[in-house]
């Protein structure tokens, strides 16, 4: 189907704004800009407190922002990774995502402020989101968290890196995620490209050139390692089960599609849908689409179905 109405109008206002592509821009402009559009929300929505820490990362101090709902404690653990190609976005950037997420699924979220490439090239970023991951769980108490129900969650760029960190955690249970939450993902190097990478390729805010970009400056003088993309995995037995939310209209939505294939399966329970009409990085855009309002409430309802207590199989359902 064709763009939403909704989507349509944003992507004029872009064009019009004549914007150069991301890929030409300096960084540091680059990053400015992903600043400046988050800031244009009019909205903040509020949760019942909110943190910024630092963290002894394995790269040095690691910035966190925790987020905590008003409901009563203790709360479901949401480690989110945000998006941004690796090479920028931060905490204010997805603020507005974060708030979301905790308050419409009442869980603690912490917002992970990762290394970026290219100063910092795989598997920098991997290792903050593994790291800050395992300090929520043993802090879990502290935090007013429940451990028995740690999540992770991320969009894009952040999705890749939550799901790396459940294939890191997943030998030995370290630590124990009872499900993982993926917007949009990138579960695989750019080549051989996907279907939705050609059709995609130009024209729809996210291209196939700029995507080229943020995997090259992540993956650095590594280049492809066989370790940095989920789909990459030999086993994807024992994973956390996922809920892959993708937009219709995204060079990202095959390769989002094909990991929650191979995760069925694998015998893990993963529930997937694609979000008609939509651009890549709809779910920051809940105050624009009504689909973007619709998604999110699915994946708020997911995280309030993950249950605490024991590990359940990864072949139950959603």
């Amino acid at each position: 189907m064709p763009l939403a109405p909704t989507a349509r109008a944003w992507l004029d206002q872009m064009i019009a704004a004549g914007l150069p592509p991301i890929q030409r821009l300096p960084l540091a402009q680059s990053r400015q800009m992903a600043r400046d559009l988050a800031a244009r929300r009019a909205v903040v929505i509020p949760v019942g407190q909110v943190e910024d820490r630092l963290l002894p990362g394995p790269g040095g101090p690691l910035a966190v922002r925790l987020y905590w709902p008003g409901a009563p404690a203790p709360h479901r653990m949401l480690v989110y990774a945000h998006g941004g190609g690796f090479v920028r976005g931060d905490l204010d950037t997805h603020d507005h995502v974060c708030r979301e997420l905790c308050a419409a699924a009442e869980s603690l979220v912490v917002s992970v402020d990762y290394r970026l490439a290219p100063e910092h090239p795989y598997p920098a970023a991997l290792d903050d989101c593994l790291f800050a991951t395992r300090w929520a769980h043993a802090n879990a108490a502290a935090l007013r968290g429940d451990a028995r129900c740690l999540l992770v969650a991320g969009d894009s760029a952040g999705a890749n890196l939550a799901a790396m960190v459940c294939l890191r955690a997943r030998e030995g249970r370290d630590p124990p995620i009872r499900g993982q939450l993926l917007f949009y993902p990138v579960t695989a190097h750019y080549d051989p490209p996907t279907a939705s990478y050609g059709e995609f390729a130009e024209g729809h805010f996210l291209t196939r050139d700029a995507m080229r970009w943020f995997i090259d400056l992540y993956l650095g003088a590594a280049q492809s390692p066989a370790d940095a993309f989920p789909l990459d995995a030999a086993d994807l037995h024992g994973l956390p089960p996922a809920l892959i939310l993708t937009a219709e209209c995204d060079p990202l939505r095959d390769e989002g599609q094909a990991y929650a294939d191979r995760l069925r399966a694998s015998g893990v329970a993963c529930a997937y849908r694609c979000v008609d009409g939509m651009l890549h990085g709809f779910m920051a855009q809940t105050d624009l689409h009504p689909q973007a309002q619709e998604a999110m409430r699915e994946a708020c309802a997911w995280i309030r179905a993950r249950p605490s207590g024991p590990r359940a199989s990864s072949g139950l359902g959603r």
